[in-house]
């Protein structure tokens, strides 16, 4: 544990941590077996996938695909993962280089995404025309199809929930308001477990934010410190930061759509 310790010291000096979440509106949609005039009751989903429709043709979205892509390949490429790919950690000496290009990266993105949006109507209507052609094609009942695909366009008003270009950094410390004082650094695993547990969910009154999952705020760490609320990674982050400075043996733990703490104990 004092290996750790160290590292978290030598990380705290040497860099920042950062997050980058690139998201837009991908055009697809699940595709159900009613979709391909099937009774749905005799298809099972144990069995069977039926995969995603596209609603409008890939090139409609490659631009912002294309952006995304190289944020994603501009932070790998120049970051260490850090608590198994919660944050990436950037070198004091590559930051500004890498912050300079993401901002580039997310003016792009906007661009792009006002662009689609204003060909949105225009990419609709074309994409209802082809989906009329080919539905005629592959099921017995295509008026059926090409409804369900116009129904799922998203209209135009709520498309901006779709889109973000999200760039977090933070510095890899405890803040001092925490009081992490309280907890002592004698005690045993056990007993540091227990007490670090009561202190944070009981005495600081952290919890996931249940009322609003999607704020904003729920993504951004200074915030979470403040309103003591956030998302899962987040507080999850929070937690095994607590933990280091204990010297607690908690690690993160990244699950398909979920992001746990686990306690390692020797023993």
């Amino acid at each position: 544990m004092e290996n750790n310790h160290d590292l978290l010291q030598v990380l705290t000096r040497e860099g920042v941590l950062l997050s980058v979440s690139v998201r837009y509106w991908r055009g697809c949609k699940k595709l159900n077996a009613e979709d391909l005039g099937l009774d749905s009751r005799k298809v099972s989903d144990r069995l069977i996938s039926l995969g995603h429709k596209r609603l409008l043709p890939k090139e409609a979205t490659a631009q912002l695909g294309l952006i995304a892509g190289r944020a994603h390949a501009l932070v790998e490429g120049n970051t260490f993962p850090f608590l198994n790919g919660l944050a990436h950690f950037v070198p004091n000496s590559k930051l500004a280089d890498v912050s300079g290009k993401l901002k580039e990266m997310e003016k792009e993105f906007w661009t792009a995404k006002e662009t689609f949006i204003h060909k949105y109507a225009e990419l609709r209507e074309s994409a209802a025309k082809e989906w009329q052609t080919m539905a005629k094609k592959l099921v017995s009942d295509p008026e059926r199809l090409v409804a369900s695909i116009e129904a799922a366009f998203p209209p135009v008003g709520k498309m901006d929930r779709f889109f973000g270009f999200d760039i977090q950094l933070f510095q890899i410390a405890v803040p001092d308001r925490l009081g992490l004082d309280r907890l002592a650094l004698g005690d045993q695993e056990q007993n540091k477990l227990v007490r670090m547990n009561e202190f944070i969910f009981g005495s600081l009154g952290f919890t996931g934010n249940m009322e609003n999952y999607y704020d904003p705020e729920n993504s951004y760490l200074n915030r979470v410190v403040d309103r003591r609320t956030g998302n899962p990674i987040n507080l999850c982050l929070v937690y095994l930061m607590l933990a280091r400075r204990l010297r607690l043996p908690i690690a993160g733990i990244g699950l398909p759509g979920h992001f746990i703490c686990r306690f390692q104990s020797t023993s």
